[in-house]
């Protein structure tokens, strides 16, 4: 792999991180979306996918390292809006054939935005360390 090369990995692996946060935010401002469309756990999303094989090359990379704690936190920290704004029994593929949509209560809605600084900020720690990753990746022609 080339400078090139890793540059446009980390650049599209910061696209998939962003457009995961603008979902999970969506949920919050209450579009619809099912769990699929925005992954709880942190090795289901695609930037978890990346980060936890294709990224290996760059494993040796300053910032590296320092993204998975923020990106695990992040994705704790969806877990408790996803349990805030998904009840239990919206999550089964019947309720959402037939279309059901228990409503969330305004507290719920509350606490979800609150939560949501907190998962931005960690978002923002691993968009630094991203960017960080991409002036450190050595000139060399590959690696």
């Amino acid at each position: 792999m080339n400078k090139m090369e890793a540059v446009q990995q980390l650049r599209s692996a910061k696209r998939a991180h962003l457009s995961w946060v603008m979902k999970a935010n969506a949920l919050i401002q209450g579009i619809p979306l099912d769990k699929e469309q925005v992954p709880v756990k942190s090795t289901e999303c695609k930037f978890g996918q990346w980060y936890h094989s294709v990224a290996n090359d760059l494993i040796f990379v300053p910032g590296f390292h320092e993204i998975e704690q923020p990106h695990d936190k992040l994705h704790s920290i969806y877990q408790d809006i996803f349990t805030l704004l998904i009840p239990e029994e919206k999550k089964g593929v019947i309720a959402r054939l037939l279309g059901s949509q228990p409503e969330v209560s305004e507290k719920n809605k509350e606490k979800a935005k609150l939560l949501f600084q907190s998962l931005k900020e960690q978002s923002d720690r691993v968009i630094e360390y991203l960017d960080k990753m991409e002036q450190e990746i050595p000139e060399s022609k590959s690696f």
